[in-house]
């Protein structure tokens, strides 16, 4: 049975279990504001409408969005979204950084 993202929620896990089943070397556009950035195609696999970001992501009001509320759920609060920003822009590279992130997670639980 394939996996599907939905079984693990909206979670950093469910994330990274999901960038597991993408094309590591398959690039993302991370300028993409109408849902075909990575945290956008993520949505769409778990069937969350990508709501309340405009065509012109520079001076929207993002708090508003359905991007920021996932990407919080997944990230935490005052997250800087290197996982979703930093460069190379693979699924590959993206799947190193959210694993990376639960790590540093993990550790900070135990401290």
């Amino acid at each position: 049975m394939l996996y599907n993202p939905q079984w693990s929620g909206v979670s950093l896990a469910g994330f990274i279990g999901w960038l597991e089943t993408k094309d590591p070397k398959a690039r993302y556009q991370f300028n993409e504001c109408e849902g075909r950035c990575l945290l956008g195609q993520y949505m769409e696999a778990m069937g969350i409408e990508w709501t309340g970001a405009p065509s012109d992501a520079y001076g929207a009001d993002w708090g508003k969005s359905s991007y920021i509320k996932v990407a919080r759920k997944i990230f935490g609060e005052g997250t800087t979204f290197d996982v979703l920003a930093h460069r190379p822009h693979t699924f590959g590279a993206a799947l190193k950084r959210a694993r990376s992130r639960q790590l540093e997670t993990m550790g900070r639980s135990r401290d």
